[in-house]
């Protein structure tokens, strides 16, 4: 099996697979040296250092991270290299379509509906383009609705509507592109009887709310290894996310398990090596909230002196503090081996 992997950092020598307050960086050195003691041949290079013309890494594996920057400028150029490495046969961890959804709630609901399973399929979403297109199906929406900007951390920008009347005053404010000249050229084009340009042109999502949520669960999954968080909501606010109201749950009771079992599920119907979830929990059903393949905070597995394993069809608590870079390699590592033997 081949065992070639590429680790590309950025311009400041970092490599996240963190975000969060300060530079959630890992230690590059010692993931390199992790990578190494599981066997692979590792090849650290800065994303401006890939020539297309001189390197070739077609059948290799890639290990790259994403980026948070202000308007996703720096993400952008991520893209582009990443997109050349998979044209020229290499094979990038995760997928191109996870980091597409990295920051783009449009794309990552849509994933959720392609997933293949029909538990990631409970919450009803809808992706819209711009304002216009809102108002043109507003007929088939059923409230109450949660409406989110395609970007963004945390809940920020997340809010309820009731009806119709609250969704387009929120959609306004979340999708507005307002620009002078375009609003100059529809005075023109109404004059004209011309069909006008939107000014509210910053995609969203609009998607089922699910009553009854007191809390939902942050479910960190490095290969094998599961680490969960509780989060309450806030004070009179359906969002748990951003809270800071934390516990570690203990013991696999049902309802634990039954969030084991979902996340699990999740997992391999992503076909991922690590993966970060949102879940929420109705007192009988696990709804997928949202997820990250990549660049999330790590919070809960660092704070975490334990994890949730299955070992023979049972979930066991595995003491252990978490070393992010060793679960991160071997997550990694797990992976490699799960695709060769797949592929093989």
């Amino acid at each position: 099996m081949n065992k070639k992997l590429l680790l590309l950092v950025d311009y400041r020598d970092y490599f996240y697979i963190a975000c969060g307050k300060g530079d959630a960086c890992m230690d590059v050195p010692l993931l390199l040296q992790c990578f190494q003691n599981l066997g692979f041949e590792v090849e650290v290079r800065h994303f401006a250092d890939i020539s297309f013309r001189r390197d070739n890494y077609n059948g290799w594996w890639v290990v790259y991270q994403s980026s948070e920057d202000p308007f996703l400028q720096y993400k952008s150029y991520i893209e582009d290299v990443l997109l050349g490495l998979q044209w020229q046969g290499a094979w990038l961890i995760p997928r191109m379509e996870c980091f597409h959804a990295h920051h783009n709630k449009v794309f990552m609901e849509i994933l959720k509906d392609l997933a293949g399973t029909p538990a990631s399929k409970t919450i009803v979403s809808r992706g819209f383009g711009c304002l216009e297109e809102l108002k043109k199906n507003i007929d088939g929406i059923k409230f109450p609705v949660v409406i989110k900007p395609a970007a963004g951390q945390g809940s920020m920008g997340v809010a309820l509507a009731n009806g119709p009347e609250e969704l387009i005053r929120y959609a306004r404010k979340l999708s507005r592109t307002f620009n002078g000249r375009d609003f100059i050229k529809n005075i023109a084009k109404r004059f004209l009887g011309m069909p006008l340009k939107s000014l509210y042109r910053r995609k969203f999502v609009v998607q089922t709310f699910i009553p009854n949520l007191k809390e939902d669960y942050k479910v960190l999954i490095f290969g094998n290894k599961y680490y969960v968080l509780r989060r309450r909501n806030r004070k009179n606010d359906f969002r748990a996310s951003g809270s800071g109201i934390f516990e570690y749950p203990r013991d696999v009771h049902k309802h634990l398990r039954q969030l084991l079992e979902f996340s699990k599920e999740m997992f391999f119907a992503f076909d991922c090596p690590i993966l970060s979830l949102d879940v929420g929990y109705d007192g009988a059903a696990c709804h997928l909230l949202e997820f990250q393949f990549l660049h999330f905070g790590t919070f809960t597995a660092e704070r975490s002196d334990y994890c949730y394993m299955a070992e023979n069809g049972e979930w066991a608590e595995i003491h252990e503090k978490c070393q992010l870079e060793f679960v991160t390699a071997s997550a990694i590592s797990d992976y490699v081996q799960r695709k060769g033997l797949k592929d093989g």
